[in-house]
């Protein structure tokens, strides 16, 4: 799978040479990367931002270089390629379990999805000459991918399964949310890094409704058993 879309993204980007323009896939830090850069650089930043609970043991699991975009044993201080194609990769060792382990593969492989969308969509828009109104550019956040998106607009997309680390994803389909300021650029938070809204993909606020909604029905009913009551007390 992996093999076909490379080959596919090499030859779009081959094609994006011969007319005059080198097509690059963007991340949340604002960097344009080439193919392989990317590749390495956001499979490598799935595994940094997995969370803690998530390996056997959180100091010795391996670092996230930025510098290099690699993983790196911090023992040895060796660096590794992000591959999780590579069943040996010292990664798998790392993991508290298999599910941790899926959703690393479930987030490089939707980065890569994210590099090929974004390199079809920009040779689609250089060819057709596109892209005069400002808009926010496409970008994988580090979870997920977001479409060019209108200034002033706010870009909504599915919770991917691989966010969820403590439970089973919702039944009910859930939205993140990631907003495009009035001068075309993403929406950055306190420490000038851009950023996406998942707080709506949590299963906790819906628990929260259907709580709220049983207490209501609950008081509903006592409120309709009160006069039951008085009237069984009066006529006894």
């Amino acid at each position: 799978m992996i093999a076909g879309f490379l080959l596919l993204a090499l030859t779009l980007q081959v094609r994006g040479i011969l007319d005059g323009e080198y097509l690059f896939c963007r991340t949340e830090r604002g960097y344009h990367l080439s193919l392989e850069e990317y590749r390495q650089d956001t499979c490598a930043r799935c595994y940094h931002y997995l969370p803690p609970f998530a390996f056997h043991d959180p100091e010795s699991r391996l670092k996230y270089d930025e510098s290099t975009g690699l993983l790196v044993e911090p023992l040895s201080n060796t660096s590794f390629e992000a591959d999780p194609e590579n069943a040996t990769h010292p990664a798998y060792g790392t993991f508290q379990s298999d599910l941790f382990a899926r959703k690393w593969i479930a987030c490089c492989r939707a980065a890569l999805d994210c590099c090929k969308d974004m390199l079809t969509h920009h040779y689609d828009d250089f060819r057709g000459n596109n892209g005069s109104a400002l808009q926010c550019p496409r970008t994988w956040d580090g979870w997920q991918c977001w479409p060019d998106t209108p200034a002033g607009e706010t870009a909504e997309g599915l919770c991917r399964e691989h966010v969820y680390f403590m439970s089973d994803p919702p039944p009910c389909p859930k939205y993140a949310s990631k907003q495009c300021l009035e001068n075309g650029t993403w929406y950055v938070n306190e420490w000038n890094s851009e950023w996406t809204n998942y707080s709506s993909c949590s299963r906790i606020q819906g628990m929260r409704r259907l709580q709220y909604f049983h207490i209501i029905t609950y008081a509903v009913s006592m409120l309709f058993l009160i006069p039951s009551l008085f009237i069984f007390v009066v006529y006894k």
